[in-house]
């Protein structure tokens, strides 16, 4: 939710209207608060690693808790500042570990369906508060919002530890209990032999020793998969979808078509939202790479749709109001191909292509 909130917020945080007033700069300072808190938090998840993937997972409810709190407060625009950078790291907490513990307790069979909750989810998120955020004022989205962390930490207090966790630890009889309860006893003593086998192998490719940092580097299978894991990123990110996820309603409110910019913001992420359950189901029948390039050529095309109508806009004489309806379509169909493959790329491809080292 704190990925979507600069949409809906920022307009008006900087038109006035809010206890404060803050410049076009100071906002997108603001919206780019989160990502430090993000890298952050992704490192802390690495440093906290031995504590257990449950308990990380709960964790996360602390700062994103505390983070929604005080935005709800925040009468100044350092504490909303500091407050998004706090969101930030619960954010980065939360990616570094959910998609690893969804892929460790999951059957292969479903594995990429429920790794695919993940973005899923976060793409909910976003739709969600920019309905809050466009409805309600932005203190009121922000107590609504403190429930989210309230609700995730009750619910998942009897979820069970990552079993394949547990017996990298040498916690075998937890690590059974644990599938256990995943899979039932019969099936959980049966995926627990087999966890067991691919364990002792695993450990004797490693030669007994405990993994490091610097296995990233060392061991070419995951020297390989962390370049293939940036440049994935990177592309992911080069698309723009950050950019226009944090500048949605503010780029249709100022080239409003024959929709209003409410509306069209609502249409955005609602179709983003539909197409990445449509995709999350189809993953494992396309596979994940077509559908990612599938998914790189629409955006590609969608983009030099987008810029080339704001390049003449910008730079030319030429009166496009009458045409502004171009880039609001433009828009939509390069959120419908970024939702087919980028989204859902991006989050949980390191389940899938690193050596568990954990």
């Amino acid at each position: 939710m704190h990925f979507g909130w600069a949409s809906p917020a920022l307009p008006v945080l900087t038109n006035g209207t809010y206890y404060f007033n803050v410049s076009s700069e100071g906002a997108s300072w603001m919206a780019l608060a989160l990502f430090p808190g993000m890298v952050a938090g992704a490192v802390t998840s690495n440093c906290l690693a031995h504590f257990g993937r449950k308990k990380l997972i709960l964790a996360t409810s602390v700062p994103l808790f505390i983070s929604w709190l005080c935005m709800a407060l925040a009468r100044t625009n350092w504490l909303m500042f500091w407050a998004r950078a706090l969101g930030g790291l619960g954010s980065g907490l939360s990616f570094a570990t959910v998609p690893m513990y969804l892929g460790e307790i999951s059957e292969p069979a479903i594995r990429g369906l429920l790794s695919s909750i993940c973005p899923l989810f976060v793409v909910f998120g976003i739709l969600l508060i920019n309905i809050l955020g466009i409805y309600l004022s932005i203190d009121t989205t922000a107590l609504i919002s403190c429930s989210i962390p309230l609700i995730g930490f009750l619910s998942f207090i009897l979820m069970p530890n990552s079993p394949v966790q547990l017996l990298f630890q040498g916690r075998s009889e937890e690590a059974k209990q644990s599938l256990r309860i995943l899979r039932g006893e019969e099936e959980g003593d049966k995926e627990f032999v087999r966890l067991s086998n691919d364990m002792e192998e695993s450990m004797k490719d490693q030669n007994e020793g405990n993994p490091t940092f610097m296995d990233l580097f060392n061991n070419p299978v995951n020297r390989k998969a962390m370049l293939i894991s940036i440049g994935l990123r990177s592309v992911q990110q080069l698309c723009g979808s950050t950019a226009l996820t944090f500048y949605c309603k503010t780029i249709f409110q100022q080239n409003e078509g024959f929709l209003t910019s409410d509306i069209a913001t609502i249409i955005y992420f609602s179709l983003q939202a539909v197409l990445s359950i449509l995709a999350s189901f189809a993953v494992d029948y396309f596979g994940r790479r077509p559908m990612f390039i599938f998914s790189l050529a629409g955006t590609t095309l969608t983009l030099f749709w987008a810029s080339t109508y704001l390049a003449v806009q910008t730079y030319t004489s030429i009166d496009l109001n009458s045409y502004s309806s171009i880039l609001s379509i433009a828009l939509f169909v390069n959120v419908a191909f970024i939702s087919v493959g980028m989204t859902e790329k991006k989050l949980n491809i390191h389940t899938h292509i690193y050596i568990h080292q954990s």
